[in-house]
């Protein structure tokens, strides 16, 4: 079945993209997406995915009633994913701060009924302020940031910053069982502000990557994850692009040379009641 999947993306690529186009994605929601105008939008058109690997880890540790929080949701795809996971016990908090993109992942969510997704137009980071936010059109959708790419740049709109345990408390969520964080190298940042959530040992998922912004340090959110003592760092063996079991991070260094890729931060005393198989030793 993969093969054949792979041979219709590789048949859509062939193709003009269309500009607008409403997707059936793999997890069973749609999407509202925009082919021709976006490289990160043609590969979900051509897919009907996105970072899969991530996707299947979602399925083998989130269950029905468990709290997710997505920072940096985008046009939520992940938020879809796990909403659909946790079912209507469960609960959903998406973060999107940038305008344009929170606007499409509201649409997204109505598109869907998603009701246990409560989405929030808030950037979170070390303490409450407002500060600018930045588009990297060349690349993709993904890549805003409110880490600036340079001293002449000007910022797509400026945002509300809180910490995350402040926009939880607010909302009345509990405990977290995944955290998910991909803010283009504001990721220490978040983590500064979400002390309370550490504090509870959640699954964390989080992009750590060279390619983040520039001026920012790839390994200063994954040291301060470490540091609690309470973590082991994993990578999926083959990337987060397609399933795959995960393997222990034994070199620190490099994940500082890793491009775009995620690292799963499983606490100890999760790591033998999760689903066999998960694990490449397993």
């Amino acid at each position: 079945m993969r093969v054949f999947e792979r041979l219709v993306a590789a048949l859509r690529g062939a193709l003009p993209a269309p500009a607008e186009a409403l997707v059936q994605m793999r997890g069973g929601y749609q999407l509202s997406l925009r082919p021709a105008t976006d490289a990160l939008e043609r590969r979900m058109y051509n897919a009907r995915t996105y970072e899969a690997a991530t996707l299947a880890l979602f399925d083998q540790v989130l269950r029905a009633g468990d709290a997710v929080v997505d920072v940096g949701a985008n046009l939520g795809l992940m938020t879809l994913h796990a909403a659909r996971i946790v079912g209507s016990t469960g609960r959903v908090v998406a973060l999107e701060p940038h305008p344009v993109y929170y606007a499409r992942l509201v649409e997204h969510l109505i598109l869907n009924s998603c009701d246990n997704v409560r989405a929030l137009q808030v950037a979170a980071g070390a303490t409450r302020a407002s500060a600018p936010i930045y588009d990297f059109p060349a690349v993709n959708i993904g890549r805003s940031s409110l880490v600036s790419p340079g001293a002449d740049a000007k910022p797509a709109s400026t945002v509300a910053v809180d910490t995350l345990d402040s926009i939880l408390a607010g909302i009345g969520v509990g405990r977290v069982r995944l955290l998910k964080v991909d803010v283009e190298g504001f990721e220490a940042q978040v983590l500064a502000g979400a002390s309370g959530v550490l504090s509870q040992r959640p699954v964390i998922c989080m992009e750590v990557s060279r390619t983040v912004s520039s001026g920012t340090d790839p390994l200063g959110a994954h040291d301060a994850i470490m540091d609690t003592g309470a973590y082991t760092a994993w990578n999926f063996r083959d990337g987060k692009g397609r399933p795959s079991p995960l393997v222990a991070v034994a070199d620190r260094q490099r994940l500082a040379a890793q491009e775009d890729d995620n690292v799963i931060y499983i606490p100890h005393t999760e790591r033998n009641s999760l689903p066999t198989g998960l694990f490449a030793d397993d």
